[in-house]
């Protein structure tokens, strides 16, 4: 090895690292001793540059450049990440909803992949793709175990490249089929379904808070609101985006008019942004219940904060995500690109839910267990024992298929029905 050559590669790195650490807020969000923690770590790796070149130890300069700083942005934030031009591309329009992929989300169950919804007009529909079936590999390599962030990833990738699935139906007995499918360019609706269910529940699944989502989402819960709905289910579980401003705009609707929802403030505390929702007419008092789960990320997280200090709302199922950074892409010397947080969200009226994740007012327990639909084995026709139902009983079995094998959206609607049932329309 040449250790010339290998001395002044390291030290090319660490004297671009102690630009880097000096010019940027680094998020440690404690203007106090921010200063001397950066000139620290500078300090530090100046000292490690100057043992590897006086013991000549022996590394591989490109692997010292590649981790190095990786290992640096990984330390100071745990969700950052250093790119590819190429990567940094991509992951810019997937904060807006726009990606390369087949067309589907997907969830977990049984440790494996599941396909939740299919984005009318992509290459999964096309392919005759089902929600509920199971990935059982992705080009050729088995998915028990993966978590939803890698599986997505390989779903992902370049324009036109091509994906092979095997897929089953939801029974493990059921035989695998395989698909080869190839990436087209997914723009993710705002919002997955909007249903009106029995017992006058409206159902809204939003999929990302994207540039101006916040307005639509708004429109389709007021105009909900305006009917006198017994209550609204927003389903954020799996929704992600980045822009700040939709979900105050739909937070802003059940919050007095002109108050801050939420602000953002850079790695010395000092306030960086303010955001408030459009002005509404009336202030919606209808019942909320807000559904998360730890995918729940980005601007959706925020927008779940926000509205879970609202009078009126609850949040129901399993912790967030637990992470209220933003985060800015910058470009380094050697063409690759630093993913790194360098503002946090701040709530009004909540406390910080970084690293913790939301804390649901109600908590649900979630299994892999599956509850028949009532009735279903009943048989149908003449012989069918509920043929004679009321139409207050045919109204409840209808909201009961509905909500079948979802716990999360049984309890949401087993506590509308229970407001219901007190007369309690408003808060």
């Amino acid at each position: 090895m040449n250790t010339m050559k290998t001395g002044k590669s390291f030290l090319i790195v660490t004297g671009a690292l102690a630009v880097f650490l000096s010019c940027r807020p680094f998020p440690s969000f404690a203007a106090a001793g921010q200063s001397e923690t950066i000139a620290g770590i500078i300090r530090e790796v100046t000292e490690l540059g100057d043992i590897l070149r006086e013991k000549h130890a022996v590394f591989e300069p490109a692997a010292i450049s590649t981790n190095i700083t990786a290992a640096i942005v990984k330390a100071i934030d745990p969700h950052g990440e250093v790119l590819t031009k190429e990567q940094a591309e991509r992951r810019a329009e997937e904060l807006r909803g726009i990606f390369y992929g087949l067309g589907i989300k997907i969830t977990l169950k049984e440790k494996r992949p599941v396909v939740m919804e299919i984005v009318r007009g992509g290459p999964a529909e096309a392919a005759g793709l089902k929600t509920g079936e199971i990935i059982e590999k992705i080009d050729g390599r088995e998915t028990e175990g993966m978590s939803i962030e890698e599986a997505t990833a390989k779903l992902r990738g370049a324009k036109g490249e091509t994906v092979l699935l095997t897929i089953r139906a939801g029974e493990k007995k059921q035989e695998t089929r395989e698909c080869e499918l190839k990436r087209s360019l997914i723009q993710m609706p705002v919002t997955g379904l909007a249903e009106e269910w029995p017992h006058q529940i409206g159902y809204l699944k939003v999929n990302g808070l994207y540039e101006n989502s916040g307005l639509q989402i708004a429109t389709q819960l007021v105009a909900w609101a305006e009917t006198n709905r017994t209550g609204i289910i927003l389903d954020l579980r799996d929704a992600n985006g980045g822009d700040l401003q939709s979900a105050a705009d739909v937070a802003g609707i059940f919050r007095p008019a002109g108050a801050a929802v939420m602000n953002t403030r850079d790695g010395a505390g000092a306030a960086d942004a303010s955001y408030q929702g459009q002005a509404a007419k009336t202030m919606i008092k209808t019942p909320l219940m807000v559904l998360i789960n730890q995918n729940t990320c980005g601007a959706a997280e925020a927008l779940a904060a926000a509205l879970g200090t609202c009078q009126g709302s609850l949040i129901i199922g399993t912790p967030s995500r637990g992470d209220d950074r933003i985060r800015e892409f910058i470009q380094l010397a050697d063409g690759r690109t630093v993913h790194l947080a360098t503002r946090r969200i701040e709530i009004k009226n909540s406390v910080s839910y970084y690293g913790t994740g939301i804390s649901p007012h109600v908590p649900v327990l979630l299994t892999n267990e599956e509850t028949p639909a009532d009735g279903e084995a009943a048989g149908n026709g003449n012989h069918d024992p509920f043929v004679n139902l009321s139409e207050q009983e045919k109204i409840n079995r209808a909201l009961l298929r509905r909500t079948q094998n979802d716990a999360v959206l049984q309890k949401a609607a087993d506590i509308l029905l229970g407001l219901k049932a007190l007369n309690i329309k408003g808060r």
